[in-house]
């Protein structure tokens, strides 16, 4: 058996992990670490850029922030914060997770 699915399912398993890990710390730890972020000069133009991609595109900003650095750390966090239901947060967010680690994967 090639070493390549193995080595794929864990880079897999280990993008959707973190980014459900920011989804669960912005759904129960909120606005006050997210009113610390926007103190940081760094941080905060990265979270007005995530606040008007998912005013902009909704859900569907889950899946594009995959493809842009920060921001698909900063989403999920906003969309926790925000309250999305778990189900709707995994449907979005796996799926491109997937296709994500697919791309970076036939690149590499």
């Amino acid at each position: 058996m090639s070493l390549t699915v193995p080595a794929f399912i864990v880079t897999y398993l280990g993008v959707i992990s973190g980014l459900s890990v920011g989804y669960v710390l912005g759904r129960f730890l909120g606005s006050p670490v997210l009113d610390k972020l926007r103190r940081k000069k760094n941080i905060g133009k990265h979270l007005i850029a995530a606040e008007n991609m998912l005013n902009k595109y909704g859900n569907f900003a889950i899946s594009f922030s995959y493809f842009i650095p920060v921001l698909r750390h900063l989403i999920p966090y906003l969309v926790g914060i925000n309250k999305m239901p778990y189900r709707t947060f995994v449907l979005y967010s796996y799926t491109a997770g997937l296709v994500w680690t697919l791309v970076f994967f036939v690149l590499g």
